[in-house]
């Protein structure tokens, strides 16, 4: 059991640190478009799933256009997912904004 767990551990550490590397080398500005309008789609729609749903449903889509590797997966993943958290972060911080302001 401990031998699982060890590998576990150590696959998350590996994930972890190829998708950090990989960050720092390579950019998918497309996949951090892709993520902002997705952000600004989940706010806009009449949806019934969680953002996150919505988020990994709209990665799901995006990621299907591309023929990445798995460590591109991950770094495109990875991508995907901070901008699409940044932007949302964003949104409520402008409508805070909006609605302090309004009487």
């Amino acid at each position: 059991m401990t031998d699982d767990a060890g590998t576990d551990a150590q696959r998350r550490t590996w994930r972890k640190l190829v998708t950090q590397v990989c960050n720092m080398l390579i950019e998918y500005p497309s996949t951090e478009r892709a993520a902002r309008l997705a952000a600004r789609e989940w706010f806009q729609s009449t949806t019934r799933l969680t953002v996150a749903q919505f988020r990994d449903m709209k990665l799901s889509e995006h990621s299907s256009q591309h023929d990445d590797a798995a460590v591109e997966y991950l770094v495109r993943q990875d991508t995907f997912r901070r901008a699409f958290a940044a932007e949302v972060g964003k949104i409520l911080v402008d409508e805070g904004r909006l609605n302090a302001n309004t009487p």
